[in-house]
């Protein structure tokens, strides 16, 4: 199984879009539409064979021997599904994996804290900052988020954003996506949205819409590129014409607040997300409203992360970066190296 994992991982390290596994030839990959053999050795019918058992689970591998074609799917971690398709014939057998990079999450796959959803579902108006370092896939919480939100709740969602991965297909809500360029508090305003979101909130302008949109009662989801939780309100404070009338704002308007971290293990061969939601409550509107952001941290994810540590299923290799810019509260900047 570690043999296969490691195929896995430095196959989608490759961009390869397929592996194949044929008897007495070394294991294959596709990448940019041409086939290229591995410089490992061949392997053997038997070994295909048990490489299949031991992905597989006992009632699938049963099933398997059974057939002469047999396909399944598997997730290999959060990032990635594999289309493992079998092909048996009397003298060898065949197996074909497709990688595919997921586009859509549930919230139970994600883990996502359900205090998000539920802030998002009972209030009518206010700020909600979804943060994360500027790779750490929050359009990927968004579609969670608003597939929930479109199979449950009959809203009106506008989304603006310069990623096109936010389309979505109208179900229960009515949901339509923009070009940031193009928001505008007047568009928004007439079409009388419950919920608008932000893909990138960055400048005075956007700013002042979201004050608009929360004054006429609607709920404003906005993202923010930031490592952690101290740094997004920073930089959201930032955008204010006047520090004090950021921090008034914020505490009054501000409903919750969620950090998104991806860990990826090298060593391990799995990833993750980790998330914490802090509730936008009176000690926290007090620690705003007395420019005491620094006590405002995400420590639920530091809890997690050492947690996972002490049961080996991360090493602290893994997460030194993520760990050292939850600490940071003093420099406010983004540590972009943890990408490598």
């Amino acid at each position: 199984m570690q043999y296969f994992n490691q195929l896995i991982l430095s196959s989608i390290q490759y961009s390869a879009s397929h592996i194949y596994f044929i008897p007495n030839t070394p294991p294959a990959i596709k990448t940019l539409g041409r086939i290229e053999f591995l410089q490992l050795k061949n392997c053997s019918t038997i070994e295909i064979e048990k490489i299949i058992e031991s992905v597989l689970t006992e009632e699938a591998y049963n099933l398997c021997k059974s057939k002469n074609y047999f396909t399944t799917t598997l997730n290999f971690n959060q990032e990635y599904q594999l289309n493992i398709h079998i092909i048996r014939s009397i003298s060898q057998i065949k197996m074909v994996i497709q990688i595919n990079k997921k586009t859509s999450y549930s919230l139970s796959e994600l883990n996502i804290p359900i205090e998000l959803l539920k802030t998002i579902s009972s209030a009518s108006k206010g700020l909600i900052i979804v943060t994360g370092a500027p790779h750490h896939n929050k359009d990927i919480t968004i579609n969670a988020l608003l597939d929930e939100i479109n199979n449950n709740q009959k809203k009106h969602v506008l989304i603006f954003s310069n990623d096109n991965a936010f389309h979505k297909t109208s179900n229960k809500s009515i949901i339509s996506s923009y070009n940031l360029s193009q928001v505008n508090f007047e568009f928004i305003k007439n079409q009388s949205a419950d919920i608008v979101i932000l893909g990138c909130i960055n400048s005075t302008e956007l700013i002042h819409i979201a004050n608009n949109c929360i004054a006429i009662g609607t709920l404003v989801i906005a993202l923010v590129d930031a490592v952690s939780v101290t740094y997004a309100i920073e930089k959201i404070i930032s955008l204010f014409p006047h520090r004090q009338s950021g921090l008034n704002t914020l505490s009054y308007h501000l409903l919750g607040i969620m950090l998104q971290v991806f860990i990826t293990s090298k060593i391990h061969n799995n990833s993750l997300y980790l998330y914490d939601f802090i509730k936008c409550n009176s000690k926290v509107q007090n620690l705003i409203q007395e420019d005491k952001l620094q006590q405002i941290n995400s420590s639920n994810i530091k809890n997690k992360i050492n947690e996972l540590i002490e049961q080996n299923k991360l090493t602290y290799h893994d997460v030194q970066i993520i760990l050292s810019n939850l600490s940071n509260t003093q420099f406010f900047y983004d540590t972009h190296y943890d990408i490598f």
